[in-house]
């Protein structure tokens, strides 16, 4: 069975939800949010949530067989999927612009969660998109939670 996300892009004043048919886990997702933004190269437009969300999905299309695979696909509404494992919040924090008196690069902020049965969601870690650790720190916390 396919491990199925949602990932919310977000800042203040706008939000989008992507969805992750498959390889939802942490070990799959956290390193695609990290390609993703290094991808952006945290420039000014990577702390707009529809341009964050757009460096995540091409950073998610691999070719199989062949034909292209999309691992995200954007959702046209704001609820989570009834039938996720996982949840994913990446909260863009934008730059001040690229003129170098001024520059001040974007970030992503994200926030890993587990969805269990009752819908309550367990947070299992947060970190920079640019966070060595944050993939450590996640897959030790969800261990702690099963043994919980």
């Amino acid at each position: 069975m396919s491990t199925r996300a949602n990932i919310l892009v977000q800042s203040r004043d706008e939000k989008i939800l992507l969805y992750r048919h498959c390889d939802g886990y942490p070990g799959s997702v956290i390193p695609s949010l990290q390609a993703a933004f290094r991808l952006s190269d945290g420039n000014w437009e990577a702390g707009r949530p529809y341009k964050a969300a757009s460096y995540i999905i091409a950073e998610g299309v691999r070719p199989e067989g062949g034909a292209p695979y999309t691992a995200y696909e954007a959702l046209p509404y704001l609820e989570l999927h009834g039938d996720i494992e996982y949840y994913y919040q990446v909260t863009c924090i934008a730059g001040l612009g690229d003129s170098p008196s001024l520059r001040r690069l974007s970030k992503w902020v994200i926030d890993v969660f587990a969805v269990g049965c009752s819908e309550e969601h367990t947070l299992l870690g947060t970190g920079e998109a640019e966070d060595g650790d944050l993939l450590k720190r996640v897959l030790a916390a969800e261990e702690q939670d099963k043994e919980d």
